[in-house]
């Protein structure tokens, strides 16, 4: 559990951070693309992935 550190003035109250989902995705190959005018870029292709969490499930299936 993660808390906040400092507290706020006038705030007793701890903080916690709880998770609310996973998420996993298969990435495609990558292509570099060098010397673009605004500078190297990466393409990157997510073709399917998922999430997963209190109540959320749900998956993408890419048409190809």
């Amino acid at each position: 559990m993660l808390r906040v550190k400092e507290q706020l003035p006038g705030i007793d109250n701890d903080i916690s951070l709880v998770p609310l989902f996973r998420g996993a995705w298969r990435l495609a190959p990558y292509v570099i693309l060098p010397n673009t005018p605004a500078g190297t870029r990466a393409v990157i292709e997510m073709p399917d992935g998922r999430l997963q969490g209190r109540g959320h499930k749900t998956s993408g299936d890419s048409p190809h």
